[in-house]
């Protein structure tokens, strides 16, 4: 069984309860969790102590109460009265019901009617249970067990924490066995309590080929979406200071990152929490997925978030967009520096580096940087140097709750992840402002890593850093990660190897599981037809074929124009304007019409409907699209589906 807290332990009753559980029922399967707001579809949200999806048992939900005996004066119907407690009054049998009546209607409201059965109930069953661990059976027993008024709840009590009580007390319990669930069933129900509905795309028409890309693209989109175990735990717990999330680029820690914003806008309305990011182009994506969690938590009670508290800024800011580093310069009176006057004032052709001089030159000015915020979360945040991290821990109220996604292995300049150390820098004393070592309250991890990469299908992914890291290279490789470790958290499997060190000259064999990169095209497609390359003699003979090919994938893949991507790997101006102008003419005289990235539409924006996307390597992050990669006179052209 997965086990999932989202926060810390309201109290020593509900660690003790949760710890029994987790002992005896670590090899059942199913999940459970630790205080997990769920969304009735008819009510407010509402926040379960504990509760339990199993593939036989159902739902379970543990209401528990760290109460003691005397604590209990007397009970009538469902009212217990109380002494020297939190509350007169508690109703703990009912309030479980709710929980769980408010999660079988979620279930069973699921909009395709998957599990719902003939007369219209939902197809888990649902048991409530009172956990009381301080409170022994022979003792309730000897004061209630007379009392005619006390109802015959279902109850866990100290003596069933230990050995396999409680596990017994919960099979044992009279309720509803449910019918054996199919796969597709499961899967769903996992997909409503995860929230994961967010993530689902609308669905595609049916096409006229049923071997078409547009085909196998309708597969590949009719299989429930859905977070991963290591996903949903990123974007449900809410750490009480500095965390870090990192994997791959396909990962979904843009997804995630946008839930996690949303989760936590929705748990703490009141928090002002600010999403940033490098990349423009990813404006509109991440404001769709913020917005589809807000109602997916909130259903009943937010149709928009309320973008006051919870504000998406591009890092930089310019005319047309509002950013973080602008709003800030605005606030403390320092001049602002657009990308072209930094550039130019710093001395450097990278935005990068101009960006971490503004950072810098800001953090240096005698005016002091407000605490604003509540929490920041850092998409990207490999694109940034050490001062936007600086500039940003200082922007935040205590306890700092600053949230950054690193992609791994995104350059060759730095295959090494930043310590935080390096990031955030010491405090006056000497010591890492930051550190990521140990679990904070909660069993909430500081860093987590994501190891299945969903947007690449495996070849298309081991191509990528064979070629990028120059692994076959006759004069060797440009880069390399030399440790075992190191490629485990990329997602690999390294064969033939005893120590964690790799050294120059020994052999050993990479191996990417398929769980670890679970996308549905190798299958329809097949392994080695994803990756398709060609040379040409000449740039001209390049262009004209991939304006011939998309054509083709238009008239006879039966793919939306939205759905293709050209992509020039050489992204330097006064290379690609003319080839851009070339393609966007080219592909006009065939009836297709087609935008160029920053010139034709805003930078924002990454994806127009109706049109093909031209655009450089720089601005094509984290799009799903059929890509054409071109790059210069007898090299490669590489076509991959994505």
């Amino acid at each position: 069984m997965e086990f999932i807290s989202t926060k810390n332990f309201d109290s020593e009753a509900e660690k003790i309860v949760w710890d029994g559980i987790k002992e005896q029922f670590k090899e059942q399967p199913g999940y459970c969790w630790h205080r997990y707001p769920i969304t009735s579809y008819s009510g407010p949200r509402l926040e379960p102590d504990i509760i339990i999806l199993h593939p036989q048992l159902g739902l379970i939900v543990i209401e528990v109460k760290g109460c003691y005996l005397e604590n209990i004066e007397s009970i009538e119907g469902h009212t217990w009265y109380m002494q020297d407690f939190y509350k007169d009054e508690i109703e703990p049998y009912e309030q479980a019901e709710k929980h769980m009546w408010a999660i079988l209607d979620r279930l069973k409201h699921f909009h395709h009617g998957l599990l719902r059965d003939d007369q219209g109930n939902c197809k888990i069953s649902g048991k409530a249970f009172i956990a009381l661990p301080y409170i022994s059976e022979p003792l309730w027993k000897k004061k209630f067990e007379e009392h005619l008024s006390a109802p015959k709840w279902e109850l866990i009590f100290s003596g069933d924490l230990e050995t396999d009580g409680l596990y017994q007390r919960i099979i044992n319990a009279p309720m509803k066995r449910q019918n054996l669930l199919t796969e597709e069933e499961w899967n769903t129900a996992i997909a409503v309590i995860t929230g994961s509905q967010g993530i689902q795309s609308q669905k595609r028409r049916p096409t006229k080929n049923k071997d078409s890309k547009a085909a196998f693209l309708r597969k590949v989109e009719e299989k429930i979406k859905s977070f991963d175990i290591q996903q949903h735990k990123v974007a449900v717990q809410t750490p009480t200071g500095p965390q870090r999330i990192r994997g791959l680029a396909g990962t979904g820690k843009t997804v995630v990152l946008a839930q996690k914003a949303a989760y936590m806008h929705v748990e703490n309305p009141d928090w002002s929490i600010v999403y940033t990011f490098y990349s423009r182009s990813l404006y509109e994506q991440i404001i769709n997925y913020i917005t589809r969690f807000v109602q997916e938590f909130s259903r009943g009670e937010l149709e928009q978030p309320n973008w006051n508290k919870i504000q998406v800024l591009h890092a930089w800011g310019a005319k047309e967009q509002s950013g973080l580093y602008q709003q800030i310069t605005s606030q403390t009176m320092i001049n602002f520096r657009n990308y072209d006057n930094a550039k130019s004032y710093f001395g450097t052709s990278s935005g990068r580096i101009a960006f971490n001089g503004c950072c810098a030159e800001l953090l240096a000015n005698q005016n002091e940087i407000p605490e604003l915020f509540d929490a920041i979360l850092i998409d990207e945040a490999q694109d940034f140097g050490e001062n936007y991290f600086r500039l940003c821990y200082q922007l935040l109220k205590q306890p700092k709750r600053i949230i950054w996604g690193y992609d791994e292995v995104q350059s060759l300049e730095e295959l090494e992840i930043p310590t935080a150390e390096s990031l955030f820098g010491k405090d006056f004393d000497g010591n890492p402002l930051v550190s990521l070592d140990g679990l904070y309250p909660g069993e909430i991890e500081k860093d987590m890593i994501l190891y299945h990469c969903y947007r690449n299908p495996r070849p298309v992914l081991i191509a990528a850093h064979a070629f990028g890291l120059g692994l076959r290279r006759k004069g060797g490789a440009v880069q390399f990660i030399n440790t075992v470790a190191g490629w485990q958290d990329i997602g690999y499997e390294a064969e033939q190897v005893n120590s964690n060190e790799l050294t120059t000259g020994q052999e050993i064999t990479l191996h990417r599981p398929k769980n670890n990169s679970p996308h549905l095209l190798e299958e329809l497609v097949g392994y080695h037809n994803l990756i398709q390359c060609k040379s040409f003699d000449n740039r001209k003979q390049e262009l004209e074929w991939i304006i011939d090919d998309i054509d083709k994938n238009i008239q006879e893949e039966e793919l939306k124009p939205e759905e293709i991507a050209i992509i020039a790997l050489d992204g330097r101006t006064k290379f690609t304007n003319s080839e851009y102008q070339q393609l966007f003419e080219g592909l006009k005289d065939r009836g297709i019409r087609s935008v160029r990235i920053g010139k034709d539409t805003s930078a924002d924006i990454f994806r127009s409907e109706g049109c093909v996307t031209i655009t450089s390597v720089f601005r094509a992050k984290g799009m799903k699209h059929l890509l054409y990669m071109f790059m210069g006179l007898k090299i490669l052209q590489v076509q991959v589906i994505l």
